[in-house]
């Protein structure tokens, strides 16, 4: 497989460079679904091959296998089909070595680009700059951008999507609180500590709780994502703190797991609020046995990458792609929304 950097070089001099589920293997190890290289007209190379007649191999590098990350996956699968490129999927199984490792592997099997929704991006630096070094794109988050640090976060093969996870906070914590009253106990449901997405997200939340002086936090808890142990540590928090107004989840599973406990204690009186609106998630608020969600969309971040590398591969500005919505230079943005029952609507989820 060619390397994309030289091509890139190829390219410049012709148009200034401004700037997928394929099954995962409980190992870490790679599965791929190649998708046709036929084009439309019968021609045998496809509209996303290389200019050599190579078929593009793009990868999708997820955390884990909850739902969001599967949806994340089948959207790296249908942007390959889409283009006529080969699909990579590689599952990280929420663990930063094997996410290095999924990374690596993707650079051994000479990938022309990956997506990554990192775990740890002090972590994933080192091999995210053998990635660049080797003329592979890469498009990960902005925090991975922050720790590759001036010589690579500008590099013309990085580019990052922007989810705002502090802001998302904000915007969930300000919503549940002013629907308790601006007063009150609440609990705070935790995904894994150390991730950087539960990071920022406990950033956005408990900044917002500063502003709300009659507002304080029972506890904070750990719960990694996960819904059982949502749903044991729901009930023995309001068991021991019955007078509970509401509950913020930092992942839609942990909230699942908070109805379920309610329901067990017969408290009906009690608010949760949720990051994540997968239809299941909407569903619940549609119902009123969720209050409130922030989300956006599962897919954006695989497929802004990958439209993004087409550009590039075709020698066009992908500043000038209209199916991307930019945030700043090299980075896309994918931006949350705030639902109620109000404004829920299953038409809106993609996962």
């Amino acid at each position: 497989m060619k390397k994309l950097l030289s091509l890139l070089m190829a390219l410049a001099l012709v148009a200034g460079l401004a700037a997928c589920s394929g099954g995962t293997s409980s190992s870490g190890a790679a599965s791929t679904a190649p998708a046709s290289t036929t084009g439309g007209d019968g021609s045998s190379e496809a509209a996303g091959s290389t200019p050599s007649g190579d078929t593009v191999v793009y990868a999708t590098i997820v955390q884990g296998i909850d739902d969001y990350q599967k949806a994340q996956a089948q959207g790296g699968v249908d942007i390959c089909a889409e283009f006529g490129w080969e699909n990579l999927t590689l599952n990280s199984e929420n663990d930063v070595q094997k996410q290095i490792d999924a990374v690596q592997n993707a650079i051994s099997q000479q990938v022309d680009g990956m997506y990554i929704h990192d775990i740890d991006p002090v972590a994933l630096a080192p091999i995210i700059k053998r990635a660049l070094d080797a003329g592979i794109f890469v498009a990960s988050s902005m925090q991975v951008r922050t720790e590759l640090g001036d010589e690579y976060a500008d590099h013309e093969l990085m580019y990052c999507t922007y989810y705002d996870h502090e802001t998302a906070g904000r915007m969930l914590t300000d919503g549940i609180v002013e629907m308790i009253g601006a007063e009150g106990e609440v609990l705070i449901l935790s995904g894994t500590t150390g991730f950087n997405n539960t990071t920022l997200r406990s950033k956005g939340i408990n900044g917002a709780l500063k502003e709300y002086p009659n507002v304080s936090v029972v506890n904070e808890i750990d719960c990694n994502w996960d819904r059982a142990l949502a749903l044991s540590a729901v009930e023995d928090a309001v068991t021991a703190n019955p007078d509970i107004k509401c509950i913020i989840s930092m992942g839609e599973a942990m909230a699942w797991g908070a109805i379920e406990a309610l329901e067990n204690l017969d408290r009906t009186d009690i608010l949760i609020g949720t990051f994540d609106a997968s239809r299941q998630t909407m569903q619940h608020v549609i119902d009123g046995e969720l209050a409130c969600c922030v989300g956006c969309s599962a897919t954006n971040g695989t497929q802004g990458g990958a439209r993004v590398l087409k550009n590039i591969l075709e020698g066009k500005d992908p500043a000038a792609d209209p199916n991307i919505n930019w945030f700043e230079s090299h980075v896309y943005s994918s931006n949350f929304d705030f639902f109620t029952k109000e404004n829920a609507d299953l038409s809106l989820c993609d996962y």
